[in-house]
Parts: structure tokens; sequence; C-alpha cells
């Protein structure tokens, strides 16, 4: 499976979050419906007018496997000290990260992402997650994102096993 491994610093992520669960596939369709009101109500918007480098982002954190939940933030890089109002703040630590590209229409494109990595990837490899949020990269924002050849990656944090 096509990946590279990274190095990378603190990251701090400002925007907002949902929780969700991963029973009966029931976070696609949170996620789904997350994405789908901030296009609406413009704070996608302001979330590409203020992005960094990287772009957008899309945050898998705060895991508990006992009721198989996480929260789910979409944001961008803090782009100064302050936060806009309403806006929360996550810190993403440094990390070795296994980043893998994912090409064609969202969602099913980065979700069939996400499956490889967990049923192949992972497998296969010599690491195992370190346990610490995971994210999706949209470096160009959402625009387009029913393209067959957009472009975005799944990072994941990774140690040795």
């Amino acid at each position: 499976m096509e990946h590279k491994i990274v190095e990378k610093g603190e990251i701090r992520i400002v925007g907002n979050g949902i929780r969700t669960r991963i029973i009966n596939e029931e976070h696609y369709r949170d996620i789904s419906a997350f994405w789908d009101e901030p296009h609406k109500n413009g704070f996608i918007k302001q979330l590409v007018e203020q992005a960094g480098d990287m772009g957008l982002f899309g945050i898998c954190k705060d895991f508990d496997e006992k009721d198989k939940s996480y929260t789910y933030f979409i944001g961008v890089e803090k782009p100064t000290s302050e936060i806009p109002n309403g806006w929360e703040e996550v810190t993403v630590p440094p990390s070795t990260w296994a980043v893998f590209p994912s090409k064609g229409q969202m969602p099913d494109a980065i979700r069939n992402v996400w499956d490889r990595i967990f049923t192949e990837w992972f497998p296969a490899s010599t690491y195992e997650r370190a346990g610490t949020p995971e994210m999706e990269i949209y470096p160009n924002g959402v625009e387009n994102d029913t393209d067959e050849n957009y472009i975005c990656e799944v990072w994941i944090p990774i140690i040795k096993k």
C-alpha cells in the first residue's frame, strides 16, 4: 500500500468537533452530516480562509475502546494566538506518521483508504498505532471533493511494534 513515513512536530488545530461511534457505521453517517452542516452555514469557508500550508484537517481523537467512540474534529492550523469565538483548540503532539494518499470522490475514496490501512497495512507492517490523534489532511480544502482526481491524505501516528 502506497505510503510514506514523516516526522512532524506539534500541531495546534482550531475548529469544532462532534462525538461519534463506530458501531453499525454510525461514524460514517455522523461525519458526513457533520461536514454538510459547516458547508451550509459558512464555517468551512471561514476555516479555508484561515488555513495554513497543510490545509483543512479532519482529526480523529479521544478514542474510547469501551463504547467504540471518538471525537471527529474539523479545523485548520491555529493562525494566530486568538481563537475565533465558538472555536475549540486541539493540540496534536509531535509524532512519526504513516501518510497514505487518497485519490477519488469523497467520502468513498478516503473511507477505502482507512479500511485498507487497518486490514492490509498494519497487519503487514512493523508498526502499530501510537494512540494519539489521527488526521485527514485536505491540502486544497474540500472544493471539488466529488472529482475522481480529488487528492487528500490520511496521517496515522505510529510506533515500532
